[in-house]
């Protein structure tokens, strides 16, 4: 997304006993396995909740109930009601009609996480026009390009990104609206008349299934990034679809949103999906850090949570990881499953509790998660699951809920959806993902000199690499561009290395790609980690290299002991300055210390 780097690990399945939740022993990762099962898989049958599949619909079957429900607002503030968000939406809406918007057009949302934020949405949307959601930690000049490319007319803008909406020149009637208070703060002089209809006038125009509704544009891992043209039917469906197969959300369901709203991942699955259900969403006010979190998390007690995995190997590697190696009885209670699954299922309950206590689905997706910290979820039972998408699919691909979810894969196509592995080997199970459904977006923008997205017979090109297992399953590989291909012919997957690096103590983040035919990892330690060598490790110096030194053939050693001799670790790199990132704070792949 791009959401597609979820979890590729090398599954064995069983069952953990008692709890009736298909689990796996994660082993070593590799990308020879055992799982072969055929090509295509289908999702099951889609049941719509209503019809059409547009936001229109959408809001008024969620304005419809009681309108003292709590809809959004900030953590341990009143919260707007569900009645208080339909007017506000209505007042919005009439807004940009009065200013002339029509269906097809581009307004930009750009701030931080607001109630308001989510209100512009589902005005813009309401009326057929499309949101521009913004990455507000894009680079400033990306930010203008954005807006010159979108053509956006209008913009609802934080105080703090103003300036860069005011110099980007917005098109007549270049509205702006400040997200803090919803009041019109400017405005482009001398609006013309538009299609023979004056501007004032606040013409309502039927909205359809295939109007334009979200215009994304990607944070790639290389290159500027692209528009994603997303329809009314791609995003609506896409919550239907995962409401239907992940889990019903209900009423009194509570989440506490953590990622960016602008990222397709928390716009659907924390945003549109939860008003759809007339659930309740909390915000915070400052940035997720662990000191931030847990007071939200304790005043929010979320009963569902979406997240990266880094949230929770952060946590595995902070908090549960030094309880197991801290005491001498705890180590020797982890060298025996059951006293081992005992140990871990009480820790579970302490997690659980830092959730606040409450919690019963925690969502991640955008990146791989650890077989350690897997495996520890597993006999911990944390009730997790993990999805494959990207933007380009409204974003959710596969997924299940945690009752059903098999640990290491990415769960099955969702309903309406189907997956194929384009370029199947049967030798090792594996081919290009390939996904066709009305989640998938009606193209790029602008559309001229795009790189094809489609097949011939109109199927999405994702660039990754998966295997499905004979329940349907689908398993993350790597991105195609990014897998390292031997003289064997035997293939390496980066990301799954990475995986096994960045769950290692003392490892921050890393980054593993092919360098003079060798495959080398370049790895940044964690300076709170590395705290506890400071007698060994003095700032500059001899000294200090020849200890970073050890500790990294240390952790080399560990993780080549989990790989097959062909991905091997030939060569690790300390990354002294930090990675190269995009917006949504993914390693560039280009980045890496040279050598």
């Amino acid at each position: 997304m791009q959401d597609n780097e979820p979890i590729a690990m090398n599954p064995e399945k069983k069952k953990r006993a008692g709890a009736g939740r298909r689990r796996a022993v994660h082993s070593s990762v590799s990308a020879q396995t055992h799982i072969r099962f055929g090509h295509s898989v289908p999702g099951p049958e889609f049941q719509p909740l209503f019809s059409p599949l547009t936001f229109p619909a959408l809001l008024e079957r969620s304005f419809s109930g009681p309108a003292e429900q709590p809809a959004l607002g900030f953590v341990q503030e009143r919260p707007m009601s569900y009645g208080e968000l339909r007017d506000c939406v209505s007042r919005l809406a009439g807004l940009l009609r009065a200013n002339g918007l029509h269906k097809g057009d581009k307004v930009a949302l750009l701030g931080e996480n607001h109630p308001h934020w989510a209100a512009a949405f589902f005005a813009v949307t309401s009326i057929g026009a499309a949101a521009v959601p913004v990455m507000h930690e894009f680079p400033r000049p990306d930010i203008r390009r954005i807006l010159a490319l979108s053509g956006s007319r209008a913009a609802f803008v934080s105080d703090k990104y103003r300036s860069v909406v005011e110099q980007g020149e917005l098109p007549p009637p270049g509205l702006v609206v400040r997200l803090e208070d919803l009041e019109v703060v400017g405005k482009t002089p001398g609006r013309p008349e538009r299609d023979g209809a004056k501007p004032a006038e606040a013409v309502t125009e039927a909205v359809g299934e295939d109007d334009p509704a979200s215009l994304v544009f990607t944070s790639g891992t290389s290159g500027f990034s692209k528009g994603v043209l997303l329809t009314q039917r791609n995003l609506v469906h896409n919550a239907m679809a995962i409401d239907q197969m992940c889990g019903r959300v209900v009423e009194s369901d509570r989440l506490l949103s953590i990622l960016p709203l602008a990222h397709a991942t928390e716009c659907t699955l924390g945003l549109i999906i939860p008003v759809m259900k007339r659930a309740s969403v909390a915000y915070m006010d400052k940035p997720p850090s662990a000191s931030a979190l847990l007071p939200a998390l304790a005043a929010v007690r979320p009963t569902i949570m979406i997240a990266v995995p880094l949230v929770m190997e952060k946590l595995f590697k902070t908090r549960i990881q030094p309880e197991l190696k801290r005491k001498a009885l705890a180590r020797r209670l982890t060298r025996f499953g059951p006293t081992r699954r005992l140990l871990h299922r009480l820790l579970g309950r302490t997690l659980a509790k830092s959730f606040g206590g409450c919690l019963r689905m925690f969502c991640m997706g955008g990146a791989s998660l650890s077989a350690e910290t897997a495996a520890f979820l597993d006999e911990a039972g944390f009730p997790y699951t993990v999805g494959y998408g990207l933007t380009e699919a409204a974003p959710l691909v596969t997924g299940d809920p945690p009752s059903t979810f098999v640990s290491g894969s990415c769960g099955r196509p969702l309903p309406g959806v189907e997956v194929r592995l384009a370029g199947f080997d049967p030798a090792v199970g594996e081919g290009e993902i390939e996904v066709r459904g009305p989640n998938v977006m009606a193209g790029y923008y602008p559309s001229a000199g795009n790189v094809p997205a489609f097949t011939p017979d109109g199927w999405l090109k994702t660039g990754d690499i998966g295997a499905f297992d004979s329940r349907g399953s689908l398993y993350f590989r790597g991105r195609l561009k990014n897998v390292i291909v031997h003289s064997s012919g035997k293939k390496t997957y980066p990301e799954a290395i990475e995986s096994l690096l960045n769950v290692q103590p003392y490892v921050g983040e890393s980054l593993v790609r092919e360098v003079d035919g060798a495959v080398t990892a370049f790895v940044a330690l964690d300076p709170d980690q590395l705290e506890s060598l400071r007698p060994r490790i003095v700032p500059g110096g001899t000294v200090r290299e020849a200890a970073v030194a050890a500790l990294l053939r240390s952790i080399m050693t560990d993780v080549n002991r989990r790989l097959p001799s062909w991905s091997r670790i030939r060569r690790i790199v300390e990354q002294k300055t930090p990675f190269e990132k995009t917006p949504s704070k993914k390693i560039r792949r280009g980045s890496g210390s040279s050598i």
